[in-house]
């Protein structure tokens, strides 16, 4: 079970009845502010920014508490292999600016290697509180290469492609754009991993040429099939395998209502 990093406030009443014609009855009331055991700072989300492309990416935070003596990890866990999460006692400075009593500097760094795209984890922190209190923050940052992607219903800060909604029965197809840089030879889509099959993925070959970058059309297309709804949180995830040297692999999403 995790606790929110917040501290709720209450207030009580009370009436008490007297013999005193004056003050009949009297009200008592207690106010005051319930803290939660552990603060994530940042809170939520911790942001990596552009991904660095030659050595890792290095984020850093504090798990504390306000009103506990120890504050201690006994793990962390995130399901990408690129991420590491390393902790330490939090030092009097660390906690000063929050006026922390206790807690863990934490430490996570991304490797190289992500996909091109965006990049988005969630890392547990699996604590000694409270018979083993779990915290949670998600990793957002994005890495950049020499391929980009432009067209309509393309949103290039999530890599989403945007289908909107159309009949179930019919499917639907978009076509964009993809800059090349950086590569001489032909760029070739060598495997598409997805949840399922209904989407399908296609880069045509020949490109064209624009200033220093070959543009390949990249065709998304929604097969016909039974009502599905992937749209906002939900959204298809799709991996492309590419021949690149440099980019050799994009994430991408689809978001669409097949209905």
């Amino acid at each position: 079970m995790g606790y929110q990093s917040c501290c709720v406030e209450f207030r009580q009443t009370a009436d008490v009845h007297t013999t005193d014609p004056s003050n009949q009855k009297l009200v008592f009331a207690i106010t005051g502010t319930v803290d939660t055991p552990l603060h994530l700072a940042p809170s939520e989300t911790w942001q990596l920014g552009d991904l660095l492309e030659t050595e890792p990416t290095v984020v850093e935070g504090v798990l504390y508490s306000l009103i506990l003596d120890d504050v201690d990890i006994e793990r962390a866990e995130c399901a990408n292999p690129l991420v590491t999460v390393t902790w330490e006692k939090a030092t009097a400075s660390d906690l000063a600016e929050k006026e922390g009593k206790s807690g863990a500097k934490i430490k996570v760094a991304v490797a190289t290697g992500s996909a091109i795209g965006p990049f988005r984890e969630t890392v547990k922190l699996q604590t000694t509180v409270r018979k083993g209190t779990v915290m949670e923050f998600t990793l957002i940052g994005k890495r950049s290469g020499p391929i980009e992607i432009k067209g309509r219903g393309f949103y290039p800060e999530k890599n989403v492609v945007n289908l909107g909604e159309f009949p179930a029965a019919d499917g639907k197809k978009t076509k964009l754009q993809m800059y090349v840089r950086n590569f001489d030879g032909d760029l070739e889509l060598q495997q598409v991993e997805s949840e399922n099959t209904r989407v399908k993925v296609r880069v045509s070959s020949p490109p064209r040429t624009f200033g220093k970058s070959k543009v390949y059309d990249l065709e998304v297309q929604v097969l016909p099939g039974p009502p599905v709804v992937r749209i906002e949180r939900n959204p298809e995830p799709i991996l492309l395998k590419l021949n690149h040297p440099m980019a050799n692999e994009i994430k991408l999403y689809v978001d669409y209502y097949a209905k």
